[in-house]
C-alpha cells in the first residue's frame, strides 16, 4: 500500500543496448517497497532489444513511462529524463546496475529525518566497495563539493546520489560530452543546503567489457582532464579556495587518465602523447600535493618511473582470479 505521506521519487534510467541487463535493473527497482515513485526509461536509440524490453515493461507497472529518442548520449537522454520528470527528489541509475534490499525507504528516511537535500551513498561491485567505509555524516553543500574535488568519501558520479529535483533547475548536463558529470555535480552539490553522506548500501555495479572505462585509449578521454580544468578556471578569482580544491581535482583527473593510457593506449597515438606529456609536466605539483589520495600518488610514482604497466597487469591477474572464483563457486 502506497504512504500518502511519502514523496514521489523520479528515478531515471537511461538505456543504451543494455538488452542483457535492463529488466533487471528495472525489475530490482519495482522491488523496492517504497513504491511512490515514476521511472523514466530514456531509450537513447538502442540499436539492440533494449527499446523494446523497455516498452514490455512498461505493460507491466502504470508508474514506468518510455521515452524513444535518437542516439544523443548519455547526458542528452539524463536531460530530457530531466524535464518530463515530476518527483520531488530524483535519482539516477544506470541501466547495467541493479539494487537490493529495502534500498528506497531507508534512503527516504534518512532524508526526512534529516532534512537533506541530497543524501550521497557508495556502491559495489563483484570484489570492491566504494564510499562505504566512512560513517554517516552531515555537510553543508560546499563542504560536500569540497570532499568530491577531493575523493574523499564521495565522488562526482551522477548515480549514487538521492537529489531534490529542484536543485537542477537551470542546470542540464553538457552534450556531446564524455565523463559529464564533472561540470555538474559540485553545481548542484553547492546549491544543497544540507548533504548527508551514507555508509548504507543497495546499489551494486556492473563492470562490462564495452564500457567506456574499457574502450581504448582515445582523444575522449581527454575531456575529463579538459573539463576538471575548465571548472577550475571558472572558479579562479571568484571563489579561490574553492578553485584550489578544484585544481586537486584536476591533478587527480591527470593521474586517472595517464593511467588509462598506459593501460589501453597506444604509445604512438597523438592521444598518448599528449596525456603523457601532460602528467610529465604536471608531476612536480601532483608530486607537492598534501590532498591527493595516497594511493594516487603512489600510482603516480610508478608512471614517473615507467613502471606501472607492469605493476599494474599482475594486479590485475590476481583480481581476474579472484573474480572466476567468485563466478565459479558464488
Amino acid at each position: 500500500m502506497m504512504n500518502s505521506n511519502e514523496e514521489l521519487i523520479s528515478v531515471i534510467i537511461p538505456v543504451y543496448n543494455v538488452e542483457d541487463y535492463v529488466e533487471r535493473c528495472v525489475k530490482s527497482v519495482l522491488a523496492q517497497s517504497y513504491e511512490k515513485m515514476e521511472i523514466i526509461l530514456v531509450d537513447d536509440g538502442s540499436t539492440d532489444h533494449s527499446g523494446m524490453i523497455c516498452d514490455y515493461l512498461k505493460e507491466k507497472d502504470h508508474r514506468i513511462q518510455v521515452i524513444h529518442k535518437k542516439n544523443g548520449g548519455l547526458s542528452e537522454a539524463r536531460n530530457v529524463a530531466l524535464d518530463v520528470s515530476k518527483g520531488e527528489f530524483v535519482l539516477f541509475i544506470d541501466s547495467d546496475d541493479c539494487l537490493t534490499g529495502d534500498f528506497f525507504n531507508k534512503l527516504y528516511r534518512l532524508c526526512m529525518i534529516e532534512n537533506a537535500d541530497i543524501v550521497c551513498f557508495g556502491y559495489k561491485d563483484a570484489l570492491t566497495s566504494y564510499y562505504l567505509d566512512e560513517e554517516h555524516k552531515i555537510l553543508t553543500g560546499r563542504e560536500a563539493a569540497i570532499k568530491m574535488f577531493l575523493n574523499d568519501g564521495l565522488d562526482a558520479n551522477a548515480v549514487c546520489k538521492l537529489y531534490r529535483r529542484d536543485l537542477f533547475e537551470g542546470i542540464r548536463y553538457p552534450v556531446g560530452k564524455v565523463y559529464e558529470v564533472v561540470p555538474v555535480t559540485y553545481r548542484v552539490l553547492m546549491r544543497a543546503e544540507k548533504v548527508v553522506r551514507t555508509n548504507i548500501c543497495g546499489y551494486y555495479i556492473e563492470t562490462r567489457n564495452n564500457s567506456i572505462t574499457r574502450q581504448n585509449f582515445s582523444d575522449k578521454n581527454l575531456q575529463f582532464t579538459d573539463q576538471a580544468y575548465d571548472v577550475y578556471q571558472s572558479l579562479k578569482g571568484i571563489d579561490d579556495e574553492l578553485a584550489f580544491y578544484a585544481y586537486q581535482f584536476y591533478l587527480y583527473a591527470i593521474i586517472c587518465m595517464t593511467e588509462k593510457a598506459i593501460i589501453l593506449g597506444n604509445k604512438e597515438e597523438t592521444c598518448y602523447r599528449t596525456m603523457y606529456s601532460l602528467f610529465q609536466d604536471s608531476y612536480p605539483a601532483i608530486k607537492e600535493s598534501k590532498y591527493l589520495q595516497r594511493r594516487k600518488k603512489q600510482i603516480a610514482l610508478l608512471i614517473k618511473f615507467g613502471c606501472y604497466g607492469v605493476v599494474w597487469r599482475a594486479y590485475n591477474w590476481v583480481k581476474m582470479r579472484k573474480q572466476k572464483k567468485i563466478e565459479q563457486y558464488g
